[in-house]
């Protein structure tokens, strides 16, 4: 079982690079110029200080554009209840949030209209399961690429989080639950059939979302690593 996020150079970063490029040819072009006048203080002076300028802002650049990764404890620990039939995990912590409810949901449908499927192969089950709960992850937890996170603490109610999309329309790349339920589908997970909370989930412009019988992959700008 793998999830995997598989990066590459955006938009910006494109634009950056032709940037430093530019500046470097220019300033190369007026260094010649400066030389061919090498009589002028005046224009030795300018270029020799906007050779320093450039010099610092190339230096300064991968310090102050540092990327920021933020990672997240997926576990996937099932139990199988054959008489009930259910599968869930054996105890949820309490900072699990919804996945609790989402989990014992796709249980109880699966129960109710297929419940021959916890006879048959457990392994594969708990597999499909999984897959299932790390992609409902993606629609509940992480719904937008740029999220805006707030935490408050209370005395009596402990930790709460609430979150905020800042993502616009052309910002995305739009992934709906009924494009996940069919690559579920196609995957044979056996709880395609279950619908999935929230109607779509915004990937950086130009990603797409893989879903196998053992992975769920993000590839960003259509590249993998």
């Amino acid at each position: 079982m793998k999830s995997s996020i598989s990066p590459t150079l955006d938009g910006l970063s494109i634009t950056l690079l032709i940037g430093v490029g530019a500046l470097i040819v220019g300033v190369g072009c007026l260094a010649v110029v400066a030389w061919a006048n090498a009589g002028s203080r005046n224009l030795a002076l300018a270029t020799a200080t906007l050779f320093a300028a450039v010099v610092l802002l190339i230096v300064q650049i991968p310090f102050e554009l540092r990327s920021k990764s933020n990672t997240e404890l997926f576990s996937a620990e099932f139990t199988i209840d054959h008489l009930k039939p259910q599968i869930r995990q054996w105890n949820y912590p309490d900072t699990v949030g919804s996945r609790i409810g989402l989990e014992m949901a796709a249980s109880d449908a699966l129960a109710a209209t297929n419940p021959d499927a916890f006879k048959v192969d457990g392994q594969k089950l708990t597999q499909d399961m999984t897959v299932r709960s790390l992609a409902t992850y993606l629609f509940v937890e992480q719904f937008d690429w740029q999220l805006r996170e707030v935490r408050v603490r209370a005395p009596s109610m402990g930790t709460t989080i609430t979150t905020e999309p800042l993502s616009k329309p052309a910002e995305c790349s739009t992934v709906t639950n009924t494009e996940i339920q069919a690559m579920l589908a196609k995957a044979g997970n056996s709880f395609s059939n279950v619908p999935i909370y929230r109607t779509q989930i915004c990937l950086p412009p130009g990603s797409s979302l893989d879903v196998q019988s053992s992975s769920v992959s993000i590839m960003l700008f259509g590249f993998h690593l």
